[in-house]
């Protein structure tokens, strides 16, 4: 007897709980299971909750809800501050995990009885450092794209088949992850990268981090930009020091997934 294709292993997984919660953050991975949900259920039993906290910059909540909106996807904001939390500030190695356990106890606090709270980890995601995993797997939050065997490649195939190419792009984790490890995490901190990958961004560095060394801007661009990346960066060079920088630097390597993890 053949297996059932992702897709269909997909189906069944959200079709079995009384209506789906999903974790929605605009990136191509909760923007996908999203659209599936709605794809395969209707949007009567599916409710998207995207969070916005300090760790959003305020152009990607904008372009979330916009393509919510856009695609039929029933989407509520919740205001979450996760900064008030001490172990949060501290910044230690599992920083996500408790990040993750006080927005999902949000999030699970509003989802209506009888649904499953669902968000958009997938195969490619077993590979990184993900201490936020376990707070999922104590809150009994689902990872139906895991399940199903999905992988980043095949989510982007179904997105462009489905029609929705806005929803593919490279994953953008929050602002924190720009940090090292034991360095306190504070608003001001958030801001200078927030505004610094905006810059970036505008002056064509699009999927570039800004890691932050506090007065040293270490920039990590795609490894093919990296040809090109120098003189834009010189023309980027006085904005980021206007943000608090002293110094401006290209890391050699390029971007690389998890750079900051242990």
């Amino acid at each position: 007897m053949a297996l059932p294709s992702p897709l269909d292993a997909l189906r069944d997984i959200l079709a079995r709980p009384a209506g789906v919660a999903i974790a929605y953050s605009g990136g191509m991975d909760s923007g996908f299971l999203a659209l599936a949900a709605v794809r395969f259920r209707g949007a009567d039993t599916v409710r998207a909750f995207f969070v916005a906290s300090e760790l959003n910059p305020a152009s990607e909540t904008e372009r979330a809800l916009t393509l919510a909106g856009r695609h039929g996807i029933p989407c509520e904001r919740l205001e979450v501050a996760v900064l008030p939390l001490p172990v949060f500030r501290e910044h230690p190695p599992d920083r996500c995990y408790h990040c993750k356990r006080e927005i999902f106890t949000r999030i699970l606090a509003v989802v209506p009885a009888g649904w499953r709270l669902v968000e958009g980890s997938n195969l490619d995601d077993r590979g990184d450092y993900r201490p936020g995993k376990r707070a999922l797997a104590e809150l009994g939050v689902g990872s139906p794209l895991e399940e199903a065997g999905f992988t980043k490649a095949m989510i982007r195939e179904t997105l462009q088949e489905w029609g929705a190419p806005e929803f593919v792009r490279p994953p953008m984790p929050c602002l924190a992850t720009r940090i090292p490890f034991g360095t306190p995490v504070d608003a001001e901190k958030l801001r200078q990268i927030g505004e610094g990958e905006a810059l970036l961004t505008a002056a064509g560095l699009s999927g570039a981090r800004l890691r932050h060394h506090g007065t040293i801007a270490r920039i990590e661009v795609p490894p093919a930009d990296l040809p090109r990346a120098l003189p834009l960066l010189r023309e980027v060079a006085p904005g980021l020091r206007a943000l608090g920088f002293r110094f401006v630097t290209l890391d050699v390597e390029g971007y690389r997934q998890g750079s900051m993890n242990p």
